[in-house]
This record gives C-alpha cells, sequence and structure tokens, in this order.
C-alpha cells in the first residue's frame, strides 16, 4: 500500500497548498489535475483493485506480485506468457473520443504481445508495446482502429522501437477534438499522428490487461495504469513521469 497511500498524501499536500497560495501554484494546479477526468486508476500496489471514484476493479489470472521501478517489493506484477487480469463491462466507461492512457512497462522480450486490449477487439482499443511486427521492434497505439490496411484512421505506431529490459513509462492519447493520437515514452513525444476515429461498440466488452483476446500474452512487468476521459497536457506527463520521485 506504500504507492497508493503516497500518492494520496501528494495529493492532499497538493489540495491544501492550492488553498494557501494563489501566485507560486502553477505546478501545484498541474498536479492537482492529475485527478481530473480520471476513468480508472490500477496502482497495482499489492491489489488490482480500480482506486478511482469508479471501483472496475480487475481479476488476477496468474500474474505475481514483484518489485516496482523503485525496488519496493510487491507493487507491482510480473506476467510469464500465460497470465493476465481482466475487468468485465469496462466498456460501459471507456471514453470513446478523448483519452489517455498511461502505464508502466517492462518488458522482457520483443514478442507478438499486448499489454492492454478491449475485447473482443473489433473496433479496437489496444496497446501492443515491444511487438515484433515485420522483423522490427514496434509500438502499437489502437483506438476505433477497424483492422483496415494496418494504418490509420484510429491507428498510430512507432519502429524501430529501440529494445531494452528497463522501466518505462508509455503515454498514449486519442483526441477526436484535437485531431491527434500521440504516443509518449518517458514523457517524450515518439510519434504523432492527425487521424484519430472515435471508439465504438465498446458496451459490455471486457479490458485485458496483460494480453490480447486470448492470446498474445506479456512477457514482463506491468505498473501504475491509468486511464483519463481528456488529452494531458505535456506538462502533466512529465509531471506523471517524475511522480513520487522518479528521475532516471
Amino acid at each position: 500500500m506504500r504507492k497508493s497511500i503516497k500518492y494520496l498524501l501528494f495529493l492532499t499536500l497538493v489540495s491544501g497548498f492550492l488553498v494557501n497560495c494563489t501566485d507560486e501554484g502553477d505546478e501545484f494546479t498541474t498536479a492537482d489535475r492529475l485527478q481530473e477526468g480520471l476513468v480508472a486508476y490500477y496502482p497495482l500496489d499489492g491489489d488490482t483493485k480500480d482506486y478511482s471514484e469508479n471501483s472496475y476493479n480487475a481479476t488476477n489470472y496468474g500474474a505475481a506480485l514483484i518489485a516496482n521501478r523503485f525496488d519496493e517489493d510487491a507493487s507491482a506484477y510480473h506476467f510469464d506468457g500465460d497470465d493476465y487480469m481482466e475487468v468485465l463491462n469496462f466498456g460501459n466507461i471507456v471514453p470513446d473520443e478523448e483519452i489517455t492512457v498511461s502505464m508502466w512497462i517492462k518488458s522482457e522480450q520483443s514478442r507478438a504481445q499486448a499489454q492492454l486490449m478491449l475485447c473482443p477487439n473489433t473496433d479496437r482499443f489496444g496497446i501492443s508495446v515491444n511487438y515484433y511486427h515485420d522483423s522490427q521492434n514496434t509500438n502499437f497505439w489502437d483506438f476505433g482502429w477497424l483492422g483496415e490496411g494496418g494504418n490509420p484512421p484510429g491507428r498510430t505506431y512507432f519502429r524501430p522501437e529501440p529494445f531494452d529490459t528497463d522501466w518505462h513509462l508509455f503515454v498514449f492519447i486519442s483526441s477526436v477534438s484535437q485531431s491527434k493520437m500521440a504516443i509518449y515514452k518517458d514523457s517524450e513525444l515518439q510519434i504523432i499522428e492527425t487521424d484519430p476515429r472515435a471508439l465504438e461498440n465498446s458496451a459490455g466488452k471486457t479490458l485485458k490487461i496483460g494480453s490480447n483476446d486470448g492470446f498474445g500474452y506479456h512477457i514482463g512487468c506491468i505498473d501504475d495504469i491509468r486511464i483519463y476521459d481528456r488529452a494531458l497536457s505535456e506538462d502533466e506527463i512529465d509531471l506523471l513521469y517524475h511522480l513520487d520521485g522518479w528521475d532516471n
């Protein structure tokens, strides 16, 4: 619970500071906005609960607790190639036009794998980092993609992605109002496209964490998943990257 407690204390301190400061509170105002539009939050800090107000808890099928990027025990989950988590009926609350997904990922292999997928995966909402495709390591971000030709609308991807086995923060944005899809890695923009697509027919669908729909299992670790119903700013993405003192 250490990470969740630290996060709650951080937000409490921020809120208190905002009450007493008006001229020097810009940085803290940005931090406070990390709660705004939060649809789901899975700290994965000893459990698979959703700590947003929606409480769409995940059920774990085999993933094991492991140390997180700060070497804190039992504060992230390891997936060994046949493990996954699922959130039933997540499609009932998933945003359809404006979304940001942030998650810490540590991959052990470049392979056909997914870290997040709304299933069934037609009209796709999915994230596949370190996916081996066309003989290249690739990061895929699909939102509203219909599987037509492997390209936009509703899809963007970055390659060749340098492969390593370190922790990285990935942030994925799709915004119809801003006409963009983007992938960030460790707060740095990897790619941006101008052809997003709204997500349709999502009601009742299940969110899979650590796999595609019965295949494409992730090998490695996942931590700190946040899903927003808005496009985060670059300042907010940078703040997420450095949250809790991370400075690698």
